[in-house]
This record gives C-alpha cells, sequence and structure tokens, in this order.
C-alpha cells in the first residue's frame, strides 16, 4: 500500500513538472524565446507545428476564393505573424507590394512562400530587393503553396505581365509563349526559423 502511495506521489509530481515545462515553453515561444534547452526546445518545436504556427493560405482576411486557383491572395494589408514574426503584407493587383515602380522593362516574380515572402516584410521579400538592385520593375506574383501550375496561371492571368516581361521562379523552368520563366540560380531563403 505504501508503495503504491510513493507511485501515485511521483506520477502527480512528474505531471505538474510536465504541466509547468509545457506551460513555461508556450509562454516563452508566444514571446519569440527559444531557450538551448532540449526538453523546452523539444515541447516548443511540437507546440509550434501541431498547434500555434499559422498557415497564410489559411488566413480568411489574406486570400479570396478563386475558382481556377482556389484561392488568390486578397487585395489590400494582411496581417500575418507566427511566433518568429509579424509581419503586414500588401498585395494589389500586381502582386506583393515591392515599392514604387520605376519606368523600364518589367520583371515577374512566381513561386511559392520563399519567393511569396513568408516571414518578411514587404520591403524585405526577394522582389523588392531585386527591384532595388536592378531599379526596373518587379512584380510579386509569388503565391505561398502555389506549384508550377498555378504559378504559370496566375502569371497568364495578370495585366502586368507583358509580352516584355522576364518572370523568375523559384521552382520550376517552363516557356510560355512571350513570357520566360526562369529558375532562380539559388534558392532564396526570406524566414527566420526557430532553432532546430
Amino acid at each position: 500500500m505504501q508503495v503504491l502511495g510513493i507511485a501515485l506521489i511521483a506520477l502527480a509530481f512528474y505531471a505538474m513538472l510536465s504541466a509547468m515545462v509545457l506551460a513555461t515553453s508556450l509562454v516563452l515561444l508566444q514571446k519569440g524565446i527559444t531557450p538551448d534547452l532540449p526538453w523546452i526546445s523539444s515541447i516548443q518545436k511540437n507546440l509550434y507545428m501541431k498547434a500555434t504556427r499559422s498557415i497564410w493560405q489559411h488566413q480568411v482576411h489574406c486570400v479570396d476564393f478563386d475558382d481556377e486557383l482556389i484561392y488568390k491572395p486578397k487585395i489590400g494589408p494582411c496581417q500575418f505573424n507566427n511566433a518568429e514574426f509579424k509581419t503586414t503584407l500588401n498585395f494589389s493587383a500586381e502582386g506583393r507590394f515591392t515599392g514604387e515602380k520605376p519606368a523600364s522593362t518589367g520583371i515577374a516574380v512566381i513561386g511559392d512562400s520563399h519567393a511569396m515572402g513568408w516571414g518578411v516584410q514587404d520591403e524585405e521579400t526577394f522582389a523588392a530587393l531585386l527591384q532595388k538592385m536592378t531599379r526596373r520593375p518587379v512584380y510579386n506574383l509569388a503565391v505561398s503553396s502555389y506549384g508550377t501550375v498555378r504559378e504559370v496561371m496566375r502569371l497568364k492571368n495578370l495585366a502586368c505581365c507583358t509580352k516584355s516581361t522576364r518572370s523568375s521562379s523559384s521552382t520550376a523552368k517552363t516557356t510560355l509563349k512571350r513570357t520566360r520563366v526562369a529558375t532562380l540560380p539559388v534558392r532564396m531563403k526570406t524566414t527566420r526559423i526557430l532553432k532546430k
């Protein structure tokens, strides 16, 4: 009987300690603090991946239903936050905002969340940096989780892309009539992620 009592006390102590570590991990994760402690970082990864992580295309204030593309960015600003970043994404009919457009032949960037700029502000995206570097208008048409087929469909449907526009894709190499789509030589990582 005494052994059973000790086992129950040990089990209650373990449950209480686990609850404290879970609560501490969650609070630290919400504040963006990721300590390098194996037990806490393991719990934080599970909490983040299974409970607290936001997916951009699941945010109803960020996307509109589309008959062909399933969803597309909603015109206007969109608050998109996760534990490791707080961002405002601004979309227009010409894609994600990349700054004032210079008068020149344009470049269209198509791709998935990397090209769209998951976790970074408008001016920090690959497309915005490319526009600043080349002094040419860059249209960021990339959308999180789009594959090659939807990327190309989006490119064809937008008026910003004329026959002299070139586009860069982070995922595929495809030739369209009047529009060149080329693979980026280096896959740019634009997000800040939790420590592994």
